[in-house]
């Protein structure tokens, strides 16, 4: 989710910290710098961020395995060739726990678009700029990029965003390119490349540039994990923030911005978050004695400082966290299986559900492309019991 509303005031109200970059030329000018985290959202959120680049609107029925590979190549090939970057693609696993019910409320989303797609198929109209991420896209794309296209791959233990920030911090990387405000806020690779304005011909793309967005609003560097909990963000929900936000919501109504919403928009919300963390929090390496004051002033609860504990938490980097590739380690047969399984987990090996099983976590299923209106039933519940069957004998296994 990121932080909300924050991409859209740097593209529209922060011109110091947003503006038109070329990664080539970036590149050549840092040439000490020649490792890219790449990084994709499209494995379990199925966010449109990833795919939405390269593939074609039409695609919205399947996949064309052969043309997506090609779609794959024109993206990664000219960055690599004529570039001479090294391309590292991080790839989610699971959703996390506190994620979990923003991850069904999405999965009933995509059960309404899909629904919408075979109303349209039932009374014989044609299907136009309809985009729907495509059944087992994340099966294969690690192999593709992996295998074919020569890249290296790492699939997450944890939050995806966090892993590729440490990577980054931890690697000295030029920059990330993907669509996650996060990466605004965490204190990683100085370039942050948007992969929506991405031009593959020129190379030609948005940086989104976190040292001119605070010297724009007058707060520090490691002041922003705060702005980014004020804002709202996955821990702290909007919700939470409803009454911190009304004297903003007041301001905006008063410049003629009116909404059912009860959140202001984000050119008055961030500016004003932004003025009460220069007046009323003091150094960040003092932070945690300010918390109680923080949070009564915020949440009118000064036991609910936990919470904003939890939000800076979050953002707290620890490059030395990165699990590195350890070729030798893969086969060794001295290792317990499940930490083997891990390996191969880490490094793309296998799908990406076998791991999350063995360690009895849920298993998330994408939304397939079928008729829920009818009385067949979906292809999911029919594998259901064979599917328990294999879990329970993979449990089995590493219980000796």
């Amino acid at each position: 989710m990121g932080v909300r509303g924050l991409q859209a005031y740097l593209e529209g109200n922060c011109s110091q910290g947003c503006y038109n970059i070329n990664i080539g030329k970036v590149s050549s000018i840092n040439k000490h710098l020649r490792y890219t985290c790449f990084f994709y959202f499209f494995v379990v959120n199925d966010s449109p961020s990833g795919p939405r680049a390269f593939i074609k609107p039409e695609w919205w029925a399947g996949l064309k395995t052969v043309s997506y590979v090609i779609y794959c190549h024109t993206m990664a090939q000219p960055i690599k060739t004529n570039v001479g970057i090294n391309l590292f693609f991080h790839l989610y696993s699971r959703s996390r726990e506190r994620k979990r019910e923003n991850w069904v409320t999405r999965r009933l989303e995509n059960l309404k678009d899909v629904e919408y797609f075979f109303q349209i198929i039932k009374s014989h109209k044609e299907l136009i700029n309809q985009y729907f991420i495509p059944t087992g896209l994340a099966a294969f794309t690690p192999a593709i990029f992996k295998d074919v296209l020569g890249c290296q791959v790492h699939t997450s233990l944890d939050e995806c965003d966090k892993t590729v920030a440490d990577y980054a911090k931890k690697h000295g990387a030029m920059g990330i390119l993907g669509q996650d405000s996060d990466y605004v806020i965490y204190n990683t690779a100085h370039y942050y490349f948007s992969i929506n304005h991405l031009n593959l011909e020129t190379l030609d793309t948005t940086v989104y540039d976190r040292a001119s967005m605070c010297r724009f609003l007058e707060i520090n560097i490691d002041q922003l994990p705060l702005l980014s909990c004020l804002i709202g963000n996955d821990i702290i929900h909007q919700e939470h923030l409803t009454l911190f936000h009304k004297q903003a919501l007041k301001e905006a109504h008063a410049r003629g911005h009116h909404s059912r919403s009860n959140r202001p928009p984000p050119e008055i919300l961030i500016p004003k978050v932004a003025g009460f963390i220069k007046d009323q929090a003091g150094p960040m390496d003092q932070i945690n004695t300010q918390l109680p004051n923080l949070a009564k002033a915020v949440f009118h609860d000064a036991m609910r400082a936990g919470m904003l504990e939890a939000g800076l938490k979050m953002y707290k980097m620890d490059p030395d966290s990165v699990e590195e590739f350890d070729p030798e380690r893969i086969d060794d047969s001295s290792m317990d299986i499940l930490d083997r399984v891990r390996q191969r987990h880490v490094n793309s090996l296998l799908g990406r559900h076998l791991y999350t099983v063995m360690r009895g976590e849920p298993y998330e299923s994408s939304t397939t492309l079928e008729d829920y209106s009818g009385n067949l039933p979906s292809g999911v519940i029919i594998l259901q019991t064979l599917r328990a069957r294999i879990y329970r004998t993979l449990q089995k296994s590493i219980q000796g």
